[in-house]
């Protein structure tokens, strides 16, 4: 009875008023590609005016009410509806009301919700995460308010990416990854004007991309030679690769059309973010780059830079000098020199090299610096890392997340602690850390 008190604490804290259903004029005339539908709880509901300002020119439709579950919104506020507000994107802002005793329930609700939207011909669903709650972004009353349903909302967002493999019409607008700083809701989930500005204008950014992403597994071919004031007879090219709005996370990679494709990428990427690396990379026989994204992306290819004969750039096909995750992980402060020498192709008198330097991110943040062996290492980094993150994700890495459950009035304070000294241990093994 306790857990089921502390439910209905958390509904009518997300409770506010009556039913909310805001439906514009409605026609069949309106092109599909102009009309966005959104169903959404309290959350949603509170950013309307925003949401319709970020869709300057559509029929936006909004219905929902707040304080319900996913298959009620999904049964009473989108099957209902005419197929004349419907169109080839839809947004979902649900999951705050979340059944934390059934998860499974959970799923089956979104499962509910994407097989609806597709009956009535939507072919984009994009769902927005939740905010996760952190204490210093909030006032001491609006924590105290949370902590009913709090505890509930990463795994919210852990099964909505799960999710993600189930449905491949399923995206997600990642208010999340933003979400946890001061200054954007007026208690601990419900947004202000300026947090209502931001999500409105990240959920546009998201549904405007979806229809145009290449998909997973696509290779593209990129003329490049002879085109904005790159030289016919250029032989490579410095070029800035931008992924937008990945689907889910992945890595790009780039190499001159005509060879084979390496097994090395040259940029990692997050979902639903705008993630950009700068490459050197010899052009095709006849003047092409080729792209492969594991993963449904947007991708933009800007040319910063060209090598023409004589300039002294010598291609040479991408070989991995180096992977400490198959020999030891470099500590703080040790030096590892990296042989080139191995390398296929490199000139002997070579003066310079362009390398693409990976980390992997391990249990603190941390800085690294790339510099000639016989000189002294610089005062800027090349690379820093934040904990866990990957830069320049390659194709054998795989991220392997864990849900720890606990209950409600647990000291997450207490738990954090438990997990790092577990991490300790696992990496203190030999037979562990090694696969790690």
């Amino acid at each position: 009875m306790r857990r089921i008190a502390s439910l209905m604490v958390a509904a009518a804290a997300l409770v506010t008023a009556g039913v909310t259903t805001t439906t514009p004029e409605a026609t069949a005339e309106v092109p599909r590609s102009q009309r966005i539908f959104m169903v959404s709880d309290s959350v949603g509901i509170g950013a309307e005016s925003a949401m319709r300002a970020a869709f300057p020119g559509t029929q936006f439709t909004l219905v929902g009410k707040p304080g319900q579950f996913v298959e009620t919104l999904a049964a009473s506020y989108v099957a209902p509806q005419p197929a004349s507000v419907f169109g080839d994107v839809a947004i979902v802002a649900g999951g705050y009301n979340y059944p934390y005793w059934d998860p499974a329930r959970f799923d089956r609700s979104v499962d509910l919700m994407v097989s609806t939207l597709l009956s009535k011909g939507v072919k984009y669903i994009a769902w927005v995460t939740l905010r996760e709650l952190e204490p210093q972004y909030m006032s001491p009353a609006s924590w105290r308010q949370a902590q009913s349903y709090a505890f509930y909302l990463p795994t919210v967002n852990l099964r909505l990416r799960m999710a993600l493999d189930r449905h491949s019409s399923l995206s997600l607008i990642d208010w999340a990854s933003i979400a946890n700083r001061p200054g954007l809701t007026y208690d601990a989930i419900h947004l202000n004007t300026a947090g209502a500005a931001e999500y409105a204008a990240l959920a546009a950014q998201v549904a405007g991309t979806l229809a145009t992403r290449i998909p997973g597994g696509t290779t593209r071919v990129v003329p490049v030679a002879g085109l904005g004031g790159v030289e016919p007879t250029a032989t490579g090219v410095a070029v800035t690769v931008t992924a937008v709005n990945p689907r889910s996370e992945g890595f790009i990679t780039v190499w001159p059309c005509g060879g084979t494709k390496p097994w090395v990428s040259n940029l990692n990427v997050v979902p639903a973010g705008i993630t950009a690396s700068s490459i050197i990379l010899p052009l095709g026989a006849d003047g092409t780059l080729c792209t492969f994204s594991n993963i449904d992306t947007n991708l933009i290819i800007d040319v910063t830079g060209q090598f023409v004969g004589g300039s002294g750039f010598v291609p040479v096909t991408p070989t991995r000098a180096v992977d400490t995750r198959d020999t030891a992980i470099v500590s703080p402060g040790q030096v590892l020199t990296v042989p080139l020498n191995d390398v296929p192709g490199l000139p002997v008198d070579r003066r310079a090299a362009v390398v693409n330097l990976t980390t992997i991110g391990g249990w603190t943040a941390a800085e690294v610096r790339a510099y000639p062996c016989d000189q002294a290492p610089p005062v800027l980094p090349s690379r820093r890392t934040d904990v866990g993150a990957i830069q320049n994700l390659s194709r054998d890495w795989v991220i392997d997340k864990v849900t720890v459950g606990v209950t409600y009035d647990t000291d997450l304070d207490k738990v954090k602690k438990v997990i790092k000294q577990v991490s300790k241990e696992i990496m203190a093994d030999p037979e562990l850390a090694k696969n790690i």
